[in-house]
């Protein structure tokens, strides 16, 4: 359950004060909240196939049934609600008085079944023969008061509230006249109207014909894994369609209003104030920091990968989540902290990270995990400075190396100290002691993978280098890393010629390689031909592009 945390944009985020605790709640859980803070029933809601249940929310055992039971995920919660309606409606006008929960019971499932299952609890509630009795003369329609419908012969059960009060056109809202498919308020309507109705891709690849998604990420995805790339933007059907789309949207859903050029629009101008990154593996564009958890929840999907060491409860991606639930359901022991396995998925953890983000160091794991990450897996001992047992036990050399001679230690300043001892004051002027861990970066991360699985690199200082380190264009949006930025500026924007040869036309605009070619091979039988690079003459404008594109970079002309 989430609270109302401060919201930074314009708009500001709608809370409610709780009048019997005094907590401010999101609109979307004040339910969840009387469920969880004041009505405190267990079991609420029940796995059909096992124990599993959950005292407040539905969607923890829905999730429950999704990974642990993927045989049979079609199978619904068992819900105890209307056990305790009127227990729930007074809670409900305690709390926040003038509300009242709108969901008739089951309104997950469709209204025929939703029927069935409050006509099964109300002939295990009755006695025997009074069920018999109901079961055998009350027709289907005269149901609870919950779920009663208005005398008027137009209304439609998913439109009442409780006690038979015609509720707003929130259920006519979400359901689509068309098919009669009812979605929740957070669903995307436009994908259903564009799939389901109009038979019509929403994005098409800009590089093959014919091959078409309802979400742009699909198309990044299909570029990378049949092109290689996705440096282009997915091509938009949605302006070219728009009257269509709309006149199939207003009979879809007659009370909803769709601004697409709107939405395009603003979505074009935006900027990027932050560095965002793409996975390799499916497209998706987030922030730096949430990297590790999008691996965990969208490639990784482990289903107990944080437990709760108290009971059953297990989640795949967030500790937080695991932390929530010891605070609120175990509260005698709150200070608890979550099981975490990851080392026993550590080498999962590792391949999709590779895959995900190339080149990309695991972010710091929790500090009860860190234990377990002191002892060496080959030798089998336990390591205090991890690249030290490294260099000295598996790759035989030291840490720091005198660039003069042969001797190495394990500290910087030992070297420095004996370089000044040893040498000349004119050979070592302007040098440093050479540091292996940067030399032999790779011989040392696949010895690290190794002995210290699953833990993060940067713990023990290997680290990728500044010029690996991406960042997202602020202009066309591209993720370039530090030591293709220049070159990102000569082909994507000044888009002049840079590299020119000096004895024919031929050039290129970003590429210094294709003219060294070039010269090798059409010019070989003129020696010393030097490339002409004319990236002086237009440094105002590169300098300009660069403030433009990367606000924390400056060219080096």
């Amino acid at each position: 359950m989430k609270l109302v945390r401060p919201h930074a944009g314009s708009r500001p985020r709608e809370r409610h004060h709780c009048q019997l605790c005094g907590a401010q709640v999101a609109q979307s859980d004040r339910q969840r909240h009387v469920y969880h803070r004041h009505l405190q029933r267990t079991r609420i809601f029940e796995c059909p196939l096992c124990s599993f249940a959950s005292n407040y929310d539905v969607h923890r055992v829905k999730w429950h049934i999704k990974w642990m039971h993927k045989d049979e995920a079609s199978v619904e919660p068992v819900s105890h609600e209307n056990e305790y309606r009127d227990e729930i409606d007074a809670l409900n006008e305690q709390c926040f008085p003038g509300w009242q929960h709108r969901r008739r019971p089951f309104w997950w499932l469709d209204n025929d079944e939703a029927l069935a299952r409050v006509e099964q609890i109300k002939i295990k509630k009755a006695p025997a023969s009074a069920a018999k009795k109901a079961h055998k003369d009350e027709p289907l329609n005269e149901s609870p008061p919950p779920l009663s419908p208005s005398p008027g012969p137009q209304a439609s059960t998913s439109q009442m509230t409780n006690g038979g009060k015609e509720s707003p056109n929130n259920a006519t809202e979400w359901t689509c006249q068309l098919c009669k498919k009812e979605f929740k308020p957070s669903a995307n309507f436009l994908r259903h109207v564009a799939k389901d109705h109009l038979n019509m891709p929403l994005y098409q690849c800009p590089i093959c014909e014919g091959h078409g998604g309802h979400d742009a990420y699909e198309i990044r995805s299909h570029m990378l894994k049949v092109h290689g790339n996705a440096d282009q933007e997915p091509i938009s059907n949605i302006e070219e369609h728009c009257d269509q789309i709309q006149e199939v949207y207003s009979q879809c859903f007659p009370g909803r209003r769709m601004r697409i050029l709107d939405k395009r629009l603003s979505f074009d101008m935006k900027t990027y104030d932050e560095p965002r990154v793409q996975c390799r593996e499916c497209g998706q564009e987030m922030k730096t920091e949430d990297r590790q958890i999008h691996v965990y929840r969208h490639h990784l999907k482990e289903p107990r990968l944080y437990e709760c060491p108290l009971c059953d409860f297990a989640h795949h991606a967030c500790s937080s989540d695991v932390k929530a639930h010891i605070k609120y359901v175990h509260r005698d022991q709150a200070d608890l902290s979550p099981k975490a396995n990851l080392l026993q998925f550590a080498k999962e953890i590792a391949e999709w990270n590779d895959r995900c983000f190339p080149g990309w160091i695991n972010r710091r794991l929790p500090a009860a995990a860190l234990e377990d990450f002191n002892r060496c897996r080959i030798c089998d001992i336990e390591v205090r400075q991890t690249s030290r047992h490294i260099a000295e036990v598996h790759l035989h050399m030291s840490l720091h190396q005198c660039p003069l001679c042969e001797y190495g230690a394990a500290e910087s300043r030992l070297v420095r100290r004996h370089m000044k001892n040893n040498h000349k004051k004119k050979e070592i002027k302007g040098l440093e002691p050479i540091a292996n861990v940067v030399e032999h970066r790779q011989r040392f991360s696949e010895l690290h993978d190794r002995c210290f699985p699953g833990r993060p690199k940067r713990l023990s200082n290997i680290t990728i280098s500044d010029e690996g380190r991406r960042a997202k264009c602020r202009q066309c949006g591209a993720t370039i890393s530090r030591k293709r930025r220049l070159s990102h500026i000569f082909e994507r924007h000044l888009k002049k010629p840079i590299y020119k040869c000096p004895k024919c036309p031929f050039n290129s605009q970003h590429d210094e390689s294709t003219v060294e070619a070039h010269i090798a091979d059409i010019h070989a039988d003129i020696p010393n031909l030097k490339i002409i690079c004319e990236a002086k003459k237009h440094k105002a404008q590169i300098e300009k592009f660069s403030a433009l594109c990367f606000t924390d970079w400056k060219p080096n002309l």
